[in-house]
């Protein structure tokens, strides 16, 4: 195919996906801007997937955005954007949650590159909660997924992506190296398992495979700090994302419901107005960078503002 021809075949798709979310695709807002790049990764990825694949991906897509499920894909991507921008903070910011997260011990001294690709679940990634963030360090792959709730297909989903990873740095046929992984669930909830997977060889032969399997609610705003794990500090508002929608899908009568939500959005801001004076704290006392505490502050600003937007519209 033409590449002039395939390129403006991709540009008209993401016109039309645009169209259907509202969007302006020419918009200089960031929101919108990040929210094209994800459909353009999504339109990019499509021609390196199985036919059948593909297809379903883009009529699931199609479905979903004609059934009003836009807001659950805005807000994912949302997401997206917040939490990829913690991780392209200076090393001094980031260094502690990848040592903790892959039992490393680095120093600030070395060169990190965030890369973003997609190798499965392209469709999952566009309208799921999961994130994957995929880094290189001194030329070895760390791959953290991050995500809400557990799947069943989960650690089948983390082989894939490890062989997707492993196949980039192949350096000879049918020898792969792994990338270091973790997955970091970012709501409690009791289906949570630790990530292992055996697999039996035809010799009978088991094989082990397991992901070290992080449950960000155990980690309060003091033991973050106490890590270095300063880039996750504007994450430990997420909890409330879980408790407002408790609240929303309860029976209690209309005013209860209303005073909950504004008792727990009270709680919201004032946790997230303790996050913010930790993190101005950090930069006056030189632990973290001007740009990092000003890409911090708009991330907690942003997911503060969405949940009360989102839950409790009328005090927003």
């Amino acid at each position: 195919m033409d590449k002039n021809f395939e390129f403006q075949m991709k540009d008209k798709v993401l016109d039309i996906l645009c169209n259907l979310l509202g969007l302006d695709k020419n918009s200089e807002s960031q929101e919108t801007e990040e929210i094209v790049n994800v459909l353009s990764d999504l339109l990019e990825a499509i021609p390196y997937l199985k036919d059948d694949e593909s297809d379903i991906i883009m009529k699931d897509t199609m479905s979903d955005l004609n059934h009003g499920k836009q807001s659950v894909i805005r807000e994912n991507i949302l997401f997206d954007r917040i939490i990829r921008s913690l991780f392209k903070l200076s090393n001094s910011c980031i260094l502690g949650t990848i040592n903790e997260f892959f039992d490393k011990n680095y120093e600030k001294e070395i060169k990190i590159d965030s890369i973003k690709k997609i190798f499965v679940m392209a469709y999952q990634y566009f309208t799921d909660t999961e994130i994957d963030i995929l880094l290189r360090i001194n030329k070895n792959y760390y791959h953290l997924k991050i995500q809400t709730s557990n799947n069943p297909d989960m650690t089948r989903n983390l082989l894939s992506y490890a062989f997707g990873t492993a196949e980039m740095k192949r350096l000879k046929p049918n020898s792969y190296e792994m990338p270091v992984q973790a997955v970091m669930f970012l709501e409690e909830h009791p289906d949570i398992e630790d990530q292992e997977m055996t697999v039996t060889l035809p010799n009978g032969e088991e094989k082990e495979y397991s992901v070290k399997t992080i449950r960000f609610w155990e980690y309060s705003v003091e033991s973050l700090i106490n890590e270095k794990m300063y880039c996750l500090l504007p994450l430990t508002i997420f909890k409330y994302k879980q408790e407002l929608q408790s609240i929303a899908n309860s029976n209690n009568p209309d005013k209860k419901e209303l005073k909950d939500l504004e008792g727990k959005a009270t709680e919201l801001r004032e946790a997230a107005q303790e996050v913010e004076i930790k993190i101005q704290q950090l930069r006056a006392e030189n632990v973290i960078l001007e740009d990092d505490m000003n890409v911090m502050l708009s991330a907690l600003t942003d997911l503060k503002n969405h949940l009360l937007e989102k839950f409790v519209p009328d005090l927003y």
